[in-house]
């Protein structure tokens, strides 16, 4: 008996082949100029703390123009920007 089968877990084997062709949404990908803090908190590397100053910059100073404005909050650098840009989107 394995480890999965001894925690009660199934495995199932899918045929690739039977998806193929099927379309695939798109991933969600959020607006910071919306986005709650909850919602921001879930993208990797934010966190609660860096999610309440996306909110408080948009707050202070307006809303975002390009993903690229999201450099000028606190705890967010160019690296961070670039790791979101495709989860990202600012209409």
């Amino acid at each position: 008996m394995t480890s999965i089968e001894a925690a009660g877990l199934v495995v199932r084997h899918v045929d690739a082949g039977r998806y193929a062709g099927l379309p695939f949404a798109d991933p969600v990908r959020l607006d910071p100029n919306a986005a709650s803090i909850a919602e921001l908190a879930l993208l990797p590397g934010i966190g609660r703390g860096r999610a309440a100053a996306i909110v408080l910059h948009r707050v202070r100073f307006g809303p975002f123009q390009r993903i690229e404005d999201l450099d000028a909050v606190d705890g967010i650098g160019p690296r961070t920007v670039e790791r979101l840009r495709s989860l990202l989107h600012v209409d």
